[in-house]
């Protein structure tokens, strides 16, 4: 039965958030995409920073399938000011991350960047939609920085 890999991410990139130095990464990523490679009978990726690597080691059964945005049913011109009131007030500026709360998504940027703003006097809020292992330490911090975040 053929089967298919969807790869929307990078084996080094991941690799280097666990702390492995660049050139061990991209030989472990290389090895291990070298075997994914043959394994499926298509290589499915999201995005040309998720192909680069299999381009990297030659692989000649990856695809791109671009991972698109409905504009009909989420264009600009579909904005609700309501729905943004539920989240920040006027004034504010709403940040939203749409994340895995995982290492390598590297959330806490976000939280990086909302606390960033009210230092400077910026008044501000985050909206997180998603979940993951680092949900627990993100709650945390968001309550002893008394951040805004929901």
């Amino acid at each position: 039965v053929p089967a298919v890999m969807v790869s929307h991410e990078t084996a080094d990139g991941v690799l280097r958030t666990w702390g492995l130095p660049e050139p061990a990464a991209r030989r472990a990523a290389d090895a291990l995409n070298i075997r994914t490679a043959h394994s499926y009978a298509r290589v499915v990726c999201t995005t040309e920073f998720a192909a680069r690597e299999f381009v990297r080691i030659g692989a000649r059964n990856v695809v791109r399938a671009p991972l698109g945005v409905d504009l009909a049913g989420r264009h600009p011109a579909l904005y609700d000011p309501r729905l943004r009131a539920r989240y920040a007030r006027a004034d504010e500026t709403l940040l939203v991350m749409c994340s895995r709360l995982s290492v390598e998504k590297r959330p806490g940027t976000a939280f990086d960047a909302l606390a960033a703003l009210r230092r400077r006097g910026g008044r501000a809020a985050l909206v997180v939609a998603g979940d993951g292992p680092l949900r627990p330490r993100l709650e945390q911090r968001a309550r002893e920085q008394a951040l805004p975040v929901t």
